[in-house]
């Protein structure tokens, strides 16, 4: 028994004489020490990679700009060296600083979030959905914010009448009793077939510009209900309206390549 234990002592010593241990120290985590070989080293430790978040395209072209002024060399980020080469992709959902387009590692992200309204008018669009006349006018007055007195006023003043007509027609030898049902609406004749409603793609700081959105309204009189949907592809275009806006921003500004699209 006493061998067995001495000879996993002498292995576990080798394991140790060959490879490296780290030691835990008390510091601000950029040294370690390390045991090789039975001689104690400190050694610098690499930062990790740059994945910042940010919250405003602004910084986006602050940090580009920061970067580049840099004159040293940072042996663990390339890029700090002034040859360094950063690319802006920038899509529909992220605006993202590639910090060297040659290793792709560092990065600064700006999320861009869909704005209430926006994802209001895809659910619309999506669904299609029928409304009665209380929940119609309270999603054009609290969910897309339209004025109250020019857009949502002429839907208040509705009255509705629904009821059936009996025709009847008797002949000798033949008897026809016809009924047709009354759909009418009264004031109908001052509501739009189609409304314009300002609407901005995101809603992050110095992206909230408004774009209008046409959107078409029905009327089922029958069963006193409305259908508001977005006409077709209004929101791909702006969509593609928001983001051209990004990119004259970044171009304007920046000086290396920009694509649209995601890295």
């Amino acid at each position: 028994m006493m061998l067995q234990e001495a000879i996993e002592l002498i292995q576990q010593t080798a394991v140790k004489a060959a490879g490296a241990e780290i030691i835990p120290i008390d510091n601000d985590g950029r040294m370690e020490a390390v045991s090789i070989g039975g001689e104690i080293r400190e050694i610098a430790v690499s930062p990790p990679l740059r994945k910042h978040i940010v919250h405003t395209l602004d910084d986006i072209i602050n940090y580009v700009k920061t970067g580049s002024n840099h004159d040293h060399v940072d042996k663990y980020r390339p890029w700090h060296c002034p040859k360094h080469d950063p690319v802006v992709w920038h899509g529909e959902n992220t605006v993202t600083l590639i910090l060297d387009d040659g290793n792709r590692r560092d990065s600064a992200t700006f999320l861009l979030t869909k704005s209430d309204k926006f994802q209001t008018l895809g659910k619309l669009a999506n669904e299609q959905p029928w409304l009665d006349q209380k929940s119609f006018i309270r999603l054009l007055r609290f969910h897309l914010g339209l004025d109250n007195v020019k857009v949502v006023a002429p839907f208040r003043r509705l009255q509705w009448e629904t009821g059936a007509k009996v025709d009847s027609q008797v002949n000798r030898g033949d008897a026809r009793i016809g009924k047709s049902i009354i759909e009418t609406v009264e004031g109908v004749d001052q509501l739009p077939d189609e409304i314009d409603v300002p609407t901005p793609v995101y809603s992050e700081s110095g992206e909230r510009e408004e774009y209008l959105v046409r959107c078409d309204i029905e009327i089922d009189a029958a069963n006193q209900r409305f259908q508001l949907v977005p006409l077709p592809d209004e929101l791909v275009r702006i969509v593609d309206l928001a983001q051209a806006s990004i990119r004259r921003r970044l171009e304007s500004s920046l000086q290396c390549p920009i694509y649209y699209g995601n890295p």
